[in-house]
Parts: structure tokens; sequence; C-alpha cells
């Protein structure tokens, strides 16, 4: 692997492989296993990279789960959660490209959280904190996107609280979770491709190299979007 913080990765998934394929790869040094639900599948329709990409094709059956890891635990330290999105319409209900309810760090008012990306209906896409049993708080909202093209999403986590980026550009930023330690029962699960707790939520479109690390915020600033991340 060819990047920087590859030995503090916790998940890396280039979503590639053959159309119709059903085999998620995790790329970090500690591999996690992926799995697939309903129809959700590796497609040759689209990509950023490789030739192909994960599609969720806007049913609430169709996603990938990811088990518990303490890899997800990020205490109060610098993370990073980034991806390339591809949106194919606006979504019915909303929209959720992935939601990592063991990554980011949480309320204490609010028990176990973490942050999703999700698409609004009004092609927005919002940056949340997911607070179990509590509201879900959105940190940050950015102009419509245009479907039908490669989005570069990205959160990171430091000293100055979260930042939220959308092709390199930095849109806002939230001091909340500043202080709040993580730690995560062994029953969570991580979701993409939908909210897991809102049938509703779910994805219409493509991802491509979802990234998560623990123990570094890749980006303060606004940034050029990566290519290839997994250097593959």
């Amino acid at each position: 692997m060819a990047f920087e913080h590859y030995d503090k990765c916790s998940l890396l998934l280039p979503m590639d492989g053959a159309n119709n394929g059903t085999t998620f790869t995790d790329w970090s040094p500690n591999p996690k296993t992926i799995t697939r639900n309903g129809s959700a599948v590796t497609s040759t329709a689209q990509s950023k990279y490789y030739g192909s990409s994960v599609l969720f094709n806007n049913n609430a059956s169709n996603y990938l789960t990811v088990p518990y890891s303490p890899d997800f635990n990020m205490g109060t330290g610098q993370f990073t959660i980034a991806c390339w999105i591809y949106a194919i319409a606006a979504p019915s209900t909303n929209g959720e490209f992935f939601q990592m309810l063991q990554v980011g760090r949480r309320s204490t008012l609010s028990g176990n959280g973490g942050y999703s990306f999700r698409l609004s209906l009004q092609n927005q896409i919002l940056l949340e904190s997911i607070r179990i049993g509590s509201a879900v708080v959105t940190l940050a909202t950015i102009p419509s996107i245009t479907l039908g093209e490669w989005v570069h999403v990205a959160c990171t986590g430091d000293a100055t609280g979260i930042q939220f980026y959308v092709n390199g550009t930095k849109y806002a930023g939230s001091s909340d979770f500043l202080t709040e330690n993580v730690t995560n029962p062994s029953s969570l699960t991580s979701w993409i491709g939908t909210s897991g707790s809102t049938a509703n939520w779910y994805s219409n479109g493509y991802i491509q190299d979802l990234l998560i690390i623990k123990g570094a915020a890749l980006w303060t600033s606004n940034f050029t979007p990566p290519a290839i991340v997994t250097g593959k």
C-alpha cells in the first residue's frame, strides 16, 4: 500500500470486482469480514477507478455490514472518514450512503453514536451525528450536488472538532464531540448503503474507495481529492 498513514487504517474498501461481483475485500492492515446483504454487487457500469464500484440500487435490502472491531473506537483522537459517491437519482425518502455506528465520537447524553453521510431530498449531502436513543444532529450541510457524477466526501476529527469536505472544499465544521471518548459495545455493526435502523434510508448509487483511519486527520484545510487511495 502506497499512501500515508496506511498503518492507521481501520477500513479500506476499494469496492472493485467483476460485474455483478459479490466479494468485498478490506485491504486494511487488520482486514474485516464484509458481509453482503440482498443484491448489493460490484458493477462495471460506473467507476472512479479500477473499472468497477459497488452498486446499491435503491432498495432497503441491499447493503453491506462490517462487524465490530476495536479499530473503530476512536476515543478522543484524530480520525478520517472518506469515500467517493455517485448518486443516480434523488431519493424517494432519504438516501444513506453509509453509516458507521462505531466510528467517531459520541455524546454522553445519548449513548452510542457515530457519523453518517446522507443525501437529502434536495440533493444535499448531510454529515450527521447518529445519537442512539436521541435526535439525529446535522453537523454540516452543503449546497446541492449534481446527480450522475462522482463526488468525494470526507470528514476529519482533530483538536478543533469535526471538519466536512466535499470535493476537497471545506464546507462546515463543528466543535461537537471534542472531549467524548468512544468505547462501543461489541454488539454494534457498521452499515454501508443503509442507515441500519431506518428502513426508508438507503442508497441509490455507487460507492468507491471507502477509507476510515484511526489516529490521523488526513486533511485540515482545502485539498485536491486523492487519486486511487488504496494504491492498488
